[in-house]
């Protein structure tokens, strides 16, 4: 009786390890399937029902090759042929075709899926039919990503081998990554030949400009910065020299990972000429007006050796000098702002008596004061020196109190002019009734900005700010006062112990 005991609660103990080992089977996260070497479905699990969305039951007796996409039958067949002849385990990858005429996919002519197939061959007595044991894994959805991402790359790269400029990407060590097609025509190299630079892209570089490059370059990579406008010579393949705009800037992962620069290159060959020969001839305008208005200025002060004059005829004559000095003041001017621009100009610092300054551009802008009926108040230290070019100071504040007269709303209105002593700078404020929009407050010293103003070039406030830094000082706008606009020039203030010249920076300097 024992034994019987025994043997019962053994038989129950295999019978509950049975049920289980078929719960895991039929439950598995993978479809599994038993095959003869036709691929007939001999036994499959719950789960490669679901998957083909066909019951279990059904399955059974029919060939897997009925659920594969027709383009990947013999991919199938020729995987099922390898694996019936040895015990390695095989691998492919298919796509599924599901039931056509299951519910969820009515009016859609089926749908697939796809799928990893890994297979091995099972024989447990040589007189037994072979048969194959698969595991059918549904990897749709890394698929589906891999042809996403692979159609994103493919448009990203036709777009990138198809701008008009030069562009490259360089690892964080300085290595090419990536350039693309537009390289040829630019520079008769190939993208082959460029990728099999060892030191590109220095072979393309002009000699007398790798080393200004190189520092550029090094700098980005090593502070992670941005350049634009950086100009350089390169050299053909042929030979023939061409001038290159070139900006770069980090490019990040998605993590934020820095993964080097890219560099956009374009030819600006004919601009570079176009712009020196600009140059010329605004030398050659300097040179061929400025002589004539120093003949001028001679005659002028010969003139005034004369005792027969009337006081009238002084009085035109004095008019006449002074149009004549702010005429080669002028001249002088744009020079100047040119060499401030190329951040060549060199500041010689001298006293510059504000007062007097403001007093001489109130009295050179007393015409265009009486057309609007204003009034130009001028209050303050009468003995405030700033440490400047009088010759730039003078100009500076024409231009803005010409845009305080010009910007009034209505005739008849106050434009106000103080000078104090503030945190040891000399400070010089340009007051007037009238906002400036909004749309046009943060970008207000930009070059050619301009709002409302009938003929207005936006020179004035840039040229202004432009001079105010090549002195050392700022030039800033407070629009905090609603219905009013004051520019505040701030300037060192002027000391006899420690007059020396100094550079400005300027614009960035081209390579």
């Amino acid at each position: 009786m024992a034994q019987n005991e025994e043997l019962r609660e053994l038989r129950q103990d295999l019978e509950h390890s049975r049920d289980a080992y078929a719960t895991l089977y039929d439950q598995a996260p993978v479809g599994y399937a038993t095959l003869n070497p036709q691929g007939r479905i001999q036994t499959c699990n719950l789960t490669l029902g679901v998957l083909l969305h066909t019951p279990r039951s059904i399955l059974e007796g029919r060939f897997l090759a009925d659920f594969i996409i027709p383009q990947h039958r013999d991919v199938f067949q020729q995987h099922l042929a390898a694996t019936m002849e040895s015990e390695t385990v095989y691998r492919c990858e298919i796509s599924l075709r599901l039931n056509p005429d299951h519910p969820d996919h009515a009016g859609k002519g089926g749908h697939v899926r796809h799928a990893r197939m890994e297979s091995r061959c099972l024989r447990q007595t040589e007189e037994a039919e072979r048969a194959c044991y698969v595991a059918i894994i549904d990897v749709t959805e890394r698929v589906e990503a891999e042809t996403e991402l692979r159609k994103s790359e493919q448009r990203f790269k036709i777009i990138a081998d198809h701008t008009i400029g030069w562009e490259s990407w360089l690892d964080p060590d300085g290595a090419l990554l990536w350039v693309n097609p537009a390289v040829e025509p630019l520079t008769g190299y190939t993208v082959a030949e460029c990728m099999a630079m060892a030191d590109y892209p220095w072979p393309l570089i002009h000699a007398e400009d790798r080393q200004s490059l190189q520092q550029t370059l090094r700098q980005a990579l090593t502070l992670k910065k941005s350049f634009k406008d950086i100009r350089f010579r390169a050299t053909h393949k042929q030979g023939h020299v061409l001038w290159i705009s070139l900006f770069c800037e980090p490019v990040h992962g998605s993590a934020g990972d820095f993964l080097g620069l890219r560099i956009g290159a374009r030819d600006v060959t004919e601009r570079e000429e176009a712009e020196r020969l600009q140059k010329d001839i605004e030398h050659i305008i300097h040179h061929d007006l400025r002589s004539p208005m120093i003949s001028v200025h001679s005659g002028i002060q010969l003139l005034r050796g004369a005792s027969n004059l009337t006081s009238e005829q002084q009085y035109i004559l004095e008019q006449i000098s002074r149009t004549n000095r702010r005429g080669l003041s002028v001249l002088d001017n744009s020079m100047t702002l040119r060499r401030i621009e190329a951040g060549t100009y060199t500041l010689r610092p001298t006293a510059v008596q504000l007062h007097e300054v403001a007093e001489e551009a109130i009295e050179e802008l007393s015409d265009l004061a009486e057309k609007r009926s204003a009034h130009v108040a001028l209050t303050g230290l009468a003995s405030l020196q700033a440490r400047g070019d009088p010759l730039l100071c003078q100009t500076l504040l024409v231009n803005l109190l010409r845009n305080a007269l010009e910007a009034l709303p209505a005739a008849g209105q106050q434009v106000h002019i103080s000078l104090s002593q503030e945190e040891g700078l000399a400070v010089l404020r340009v007051s007037n009734p009238g906002a400036v929009p909004e749309c046009i407050r943060s970008r207000f010293f930009g070059k050619y900005v301009t709002s409302g103003k009938y003929g207005g070039t936006g020179l004035g406030a840039y040229s202004a700010q432009l001079m105010a830094t090549a002195q050392g000082g700022t030039l800033e706008l407070d629009a905090s006062s609603p219905g009013r606009t004051t520019l505040i020039l701030k300037l060192p203030l002027y000391n006899e112990q420690g007059v020396t010249p100094s550079s400005t920076g300027g614009l960035p300097v081209r390579f």
